[in-house]
């Protein structure tokens, strides 16, 4: 795998710049946006990459559970995120994080009044390579199992179970759909060659750019298809129930929940699996719940997306912008 231009490693796209003593600069990239707004995951993961670097010299790096609010839509750009302590114990660490756009200066305070706060978050770190406590086995096993897969065929792409195809469906606005996301396009997806029930996908996401998924990234990935209304799309032939073939839609996230439970290796995976299901998509408003594991089977994360689905033309709206300086 190669990086294209329309891939930017994660690494580097979530880079963030320490400016102050809890201030960080950072910029969203393009190349992961859904239309004109970066993905929430992506967005998330960059918080939660301020917050390691913020917390990581207390000996506490890593994010254990954390919780975004998305007041406004974020923009392609500079922004700054202030980490503030909200407690510093022992073992755990608790903060609150805002992100800022517009009015933006290179200087302290780096924010204005009149700069936008499109995303709030409460973030608590430890190192969970250091954790000690009690440990059973619950006996817990996700059903349907999965498929089983062989990571050197899934490679070869000759893994008859699992199929490399767009996250999409095959309508014929699958295209647009592929332009209009192009944060999937980070991604390489396996889904299996026999798909579940509507309202279910299995998923094997490696990154495109070919690097290791990391820590920080587990956000981003926990975001990584929040597209389960897809499997609805019916073709041109077919009746054009619950909505027409060409209908676009955006799925922009409300809130967002994360509990990890263990740490990637050091040197990253190059495999996730990630199980998402809905159980209510009613008024235009859907739950999406996520179950992250790693290549052994071990689960590695929970989420939780409050989604809206609206119009896709919603997304590329323009709107009043207050310049940005950085």
């Amino acid at each position: 795998m190669a990086r294209t231009p329309e891939t930017v490693p994660f690494s580097t796209a979530s880079q963030v710049t320490p400016v102050g003593r809890n201030v960080y600069r950072a910029f969203l990239e393009p190349t992961y946006c859904v239309g004109a707004v970066p993905n929430g995951g992506y967005v998330a993961s960059t918080i939660v990459r301020a917050v390691s670097d913020y917390l990581g010299p207390r000996g506490h790096p890593d994010t254990v559970a954390a919780h975004f609010e998305f007041i406004d839509r974020t923009d392609v750009g500079p922004v700054i995120i202030e980490v503030t302590d909200i407690k510093s114990g022992r073992s755990i660490s608790v903060v609150h994080v805002t992100l800022y756009q517009g009015s933006l200066s290179p200087e302290a305070p780096f924010f204005a009044s009149s700069s936008r706060k499109p995303v709030l978050a409460y973030v608590t770190n430890m190192a969970i390579r250091l954790e000690q406590g009690l440990s059973l086995s619950t006996g817990w096993e996700m059903q349907p199992p999965a498929a089983p897969v062989d990571f050197d065929k899934l490679r070869a792409g000759k893994d008859p179970r699992w199929t490399q195809r767009s996250r999409l469906a095959t309508g014929s606005s699958s295209g647009a759909m592929r332009d209009f996301s192009r944060a999937s396009l980070q991604f390489q997806y396996y889904f299996p060659s026999e798909p579940g029930r509507r309202g279910e996908e299995d998923v094997w996401l490696r990154f495109a750019s070919g690097e290791n998924f990391t820590d920080t990234a587990i956000p981003l990935v926990a975001d990584a298809l929040p597209y389960i209304i897809e499997a609805w799309r019916p073709h041109e032939d077919e009746k054009q129930t619950p909505f027409r073939t060409a209908e676009m839609w955006w799925y922009p996230t409300l809130s967002f929940s994360l509990d990890v439970k263990k740490a990637l290796p050091g040197e990253g995976s190059e495999w996730l699996f990630m199980r998402c299901f809905t159980r209510s998509i009613k008024n235009g408003r859907l739950d999406l719940q996520s179950i992250i594991l790693d290549q052994h089977g071990e689960l590695v994360a929970l989420a939780h997306h409050v989604n809206l689905v609206v119009p896709a033309s919603r997304n590329l709206q323009k709107r009043k912008t207050i310049g940005n300086k950085l």
